[in-house]
């Protein structure tokens, strides 16, 4: 019966991408488990493969056996009662740990249990264990092998159990590839080794969200399984960002202890897996006792110990990789290891068109940016990397020609710009206006025309995405070829106004009716006021039908609504009604109307509303207005005012008054409104396509 780990210990903040706090073992270390961790240097963890080997706990044909999923009454206490791993074969044996194939006899599957080694114990040696189970069990992500349990054995050394995974590793079938072997041929085409390719990227890139640099990525660590699976293996290496960095002044005089007679890699003909299929570090790749993983595929700035490596050495290792899949041979072929680590620190690569010159110069650029000596020269992430090796396979291969086209029509709506701005221009743009002419366009319609068919061929050219912004957002002048177009909105406008002062000038009309129930004393100023509003209510609703509505015609309106309004003043004098009518009259008038028509409707209404104060100033009229002490009496010329009759044509007015003026109002609200929208939807729109163009206005 093994011991149990305790419960894990309690602690408040804010965890970090990758929590390193976790239950503690029993006979573990006094000292805080994430304080020995962040002191620890750096080890090279083994590999873990599981090849098709004989494994008790499934069927020859891989199938589930009943026998090891049914549990009878009475079973699961006896389930709890053993063992729960029994002791399979060795796969394999790294720096610290033991790996078998044992069977999980709860569950009945095999799984991969490593077990920290006996004669490497020690509170170091636990840490570094706990902290690769738990930092490699909380990455979850399908390309990353998952950890099962964490426990001590019943001789108290802490163990982890991990998914078992089968298939070939990357470096097997580059190695198989090389010989030209016909069933790895077959089997491993380049679209498939790109696209788990792309599928390691992404397993690295979720890596890095999480905090977590591999620090030790190669073929090696890289398991291709039969049913498209792709496993990233080793995560021994792994760094958290924000650890103390490993010391490294260490590392040179490390390295030039290396034994050079290590195992090489395995010989045709030979198995390249070890017992049941595990393989081991061979070759001189990996430095036993190195700091940072796999020279062969190292950063320089991961090689040279600098403390700030970032998940930019990650990209530079799937650089050497997808180097290694273009080409069929190593980016750094030395069997030494401080021969591979100079050779690093050299300069930049070579190429890997090469090598092979028939590889895609998509893939050869894209492998060399990857590849870049200095990280701010680097692919910024492996997703990056990702969707360059994406677009190759989705057949984008013409980019270059795309681009150069694009371009080509970026100038040409520049020149089309250039000559709408200036006809007189260069030749270039005099010809551009021929074009123009001669598809009987607009040079700015062409311009429009062109940078749409250069962002469609590159969306992400910047020059496209300015020039389009300036075309469309940044124009306050009207195109000549546009003026007919702004003409008919311009009627459409002025027949709203006609219709609206249509209703208005009836709804004046029904207040007549009451002149004759409150009495008439002037006929002819009852008369001559019905007259106009009807002549100018019918004019209105005449022109209101037509297409075609002058600009004369909304002044002409005016002058017969002021008329009307000026008449009323024979009601109540011209400071009762008149202003308020005026008003009203105006907000219709000015609603659709050209800053020169408003200026002269004004001109209008302020001569018309003025002219029944000046006849009874002048003597022309008589008074309607008589002071007396702190009395205003109004003389009314037109009607008589009996109280009831009056005050209620005065309230009927009113609300009148108030009713249409929130109408009007309300109208154009709601048009200025649904402009202010449609605008400020176009905006955002183009703040999503073109932000930085956008940004620069």
């Amino acid at each position: 019966m093994s011991k149990r780990a305790s419960a894990p210990p309690s602690h408040s903040g804010p965890p970090t991408a990758l929590d390193p706090m976790a239950p503690t073992v029993e006979s573990a270390p006094q000292r805080p488990l994430d304080a020995t961790i962040a002191a620890l240097p750096d080890l090279p963890i083994v590999t873990l493969v599981d090849a098709t080997s004989h494994d008790p706990f499934s069927l020859a044909s891989g199938e589930v056996s009943a026998g090891a999923v049914d549990v009878g009454p009475g079973e699961l206490g006896a389930l709890a009662s053993q063992a729960r791993y029994d002791a399979g074969p060795v796969l394999g044996v790294g720096g610290m740990g033991e790996v078998r194939l044992s069977g999980d006899t709860r569950i009945g599957r095999r799984v991969a249990k490593k077990t920290l080694l006996a004669d490497t114990d020690s509170p170091t040696a636990r840490a570094r264990f706990l902290r690769e189970a738990r930092v490699q069990g909380q990455l979850e992500h399908p390309s990353i092998v998952p950890v099962y349990d964490l426990d001590l054995d019943p001789q108290g050394r802490p163990f982890f159990t991990m998914k078992r995974v089968r298939g070939d590793t990357l470096e097997r079938v580059i190695e198989h590839l090389r010989r030209k072997d016909e069933v790895f041929m077959k089997r491993y085409a380049e679209r498939r080794l790109l696209s788990a390719f792309m599928q390691v990227c992404l397993a690295i890139d979720y890596a890095h969200s999480r905090g977590v640099l591999h620090r030790d990525l190669k073929p090696g660590n890289i398991m291709l399984g039969d049913f498209g699976e792709v496993y990233v293996l080793d995560w021994g290496l792994a760094k958290i960002v924000g650890e103390n960095p490993s010391d490294m002044a260490e590392t040179n005089e490390r390295l030039s202890k290396v034994d050079e007679a290590r195992p090489a890699p395995p010989k045709m003909g030979e198995a390249p897996f070890g017992p049941e299929g595990l393989t081991s570090d061979n070759a001189a790749l990996t430095a036993e006792g190195a700091l940072l993983g796999t020279p062969a595929y190292m950063a320089p700035e991961q090689i040279l110990g600098h403390d700030a490596v970032d998940a930019r050495a990650d990209v530079y290792a799937l650089g050497a990789i997808l180097f290694e899949i273009l080409t069929l041979s190593r980016l750094r072929p030395g069997t030494r290891v401080d021969e591979i680590m100079r050779a690093a620190l050299s300069g930049v690569p070579t190429q890997p068109s090469e090598h092979v010159p028939s590889i895609a110069p998509e893939l050869d650029a894209l492998c060399m940016r990857a590849l870049a000596q200095e990280p701010e020269d680097r692919l910024s992430s492996a997703r990056e990397l990702a969707e360059g090796v994406e677009r190759y396979l989705d057949g984008d291969r013409d980019l270059k020609l795309r681009q150069d086209l694009a371009r080509t029509h970026v100038e040409r709506a520049k020149a089309f710009k250039e000559s709408e701005a200036n006809a007189g221009g260069l030749v270039k743009a005099e010809a551009s206006v021929d074009v123009a002419n001669a598809l009987d366009q607009s040079p700015r319609v062409m311009a429009v025309r062109e940078v749409i068919q250069g962002l469609a061929l590159d969306p992400e050219d910047r020059a496209a995405q300015r020039l389009f912004v300036e075309l469309i957002v940044n124009t306050t002048e009207v195109p000549p070829e546009a003026m007919p177009e702004l003409e008919r909105a311009r009627d459409k406008a002025r027949a709203e106004t006609l219709r609206s002062a249509f209703y208005g000038l009836m709804a004046w009309l029904a207040v007549l009716p009451l002149a004759f129930v409150i009495g008439v004393h002037s006929k002819l100023a009852v008369g001559a006021t019905a007259a106009v509003d009807v002549m100018a209510a019918l004019f209105a609703l005449f022109y209101s039908r037509r297409q075609r509505i002058g600009a004369g015609v909304p002044i002409a309106l005016s002058v017969l609504v002021a008329a009307t309004v000026a008449l009323s003043s024979c009601y109540l004098g011209p400071f009762a009604l008149v202003p308020t009518c005026a008003v009203s009259a105006m907000l219709i008038y000015a609603m659709h109307a050209t800053p020169y028509e408003r200026r002269v409707g004004v001109v209008v209404f302020v001569a018309f509303t003025s002219l029944p104060f000046l006849a009874e100033f002048t003597g022309v009229l008589g008074r309607s207005y008589v002071f007396e002490a702190d009395r205003l009496i109004i003389l009314a010329r037109a009607v008589a005012l009996p109280e009831t009759a009056t005050l209620l044509a005065m309230l009927y007015s009113t609300l009148s008054f108030i009713v249409f003026s929130a109408w009007i109002v309300g109208r154009m609200r709601d048009a200025l409104s649904a402009s202010e929208q449609q605008k400020l939807v176009q905006s955002w729109l183009l703040r999503r396509l073109f932000p930085d163009a956008m940004a620069e206005r």
